[in-house]
């Protein structure tokens, strides 16, 4: 039985994660919010189910087995609810803020295993999987980040040395090339890019 409703969730996580244009991380977010007026849909749906199956088997209308199938199903959703619950107050709680799609979907990942983790024995694999992507993903991001400032270093340091050069050459009439190359090398050097 778990491993059926750990396959329906991979199978759900996977169909979210392919519509990714048509849903977003705080959307699911928001669905999460939703449920809890859903369960107690449900728990109205399934008092009024059980009355009428009742009302019908003591008129001799429906079979007892009919009446076993519905009290039986009503036992399954009173069992899988908490752990929806579970799952949708964690995605719920998920920090999305100042994060990019990427980082909040992997968020979202990570906030419903943690909701499931009481009942999912795979729920420490799925976390150490979900966060060695969410550590690659840090990482990557702090080497882009220096990568960008490095190289808006050494345009500014381009920038300056022209700058000097043009104005030095025009006084001095110098070899504008050779100047050139020297002063980006100097301004390079003051700003600590190579």
């Amino acid at each position: 039985m778990v491993k059926r409703n750990i396959l329906i969730l991979t199978v759900a996580m996977i169909g979210i994660v392919g519509c990714e244009e048509q849903f977003s991380p705080a959307q699911i977010q928001q669905w999460g919010q939703a449920v809890e007026a859903l369960s107690e849909t449900v728990d109205k749906y399934q008092d009024t189910t059980v009355g009428a199956i009742n009302d019908l088997g003591e008129k001799g209308l429906v079979g007892r087995e009919v009446a076993e199938t519905v009290t039986k199903l009503g036992t399954e959703i009173d069992r899988l609810q908490p752990q929806i619950l579970d799952i949708a107050k964690s995605i719920e709680k998920a920090d999305l803020a100042g994060k990019d799609d990427l980082s909040q979907w992997l968020e979202v990942a990570r906030a419903a295993n943690a909701g499931s983790a009481p009942v999912n024995p795979y729920s420490g694999y799925i976390e150490l999987g979900l966060g060695s992507a969410a550590a690659l993903m840090a990482a990557l991001a702090v080497s882009k980040n220096k990568l960008a400032k490095d190289t808006a270093a050494k345009r500014k340091a381009e920038q300056l040395a022209l700058e000097r050069t043009l104005k030095s050459a025009a006084v001095t009439g110098t070899n504008i090339e050779a100047e050139l190359f020297d002063n980006v090398a100097a301004f390079r050097e003051k700003l600590g890019v190579s």
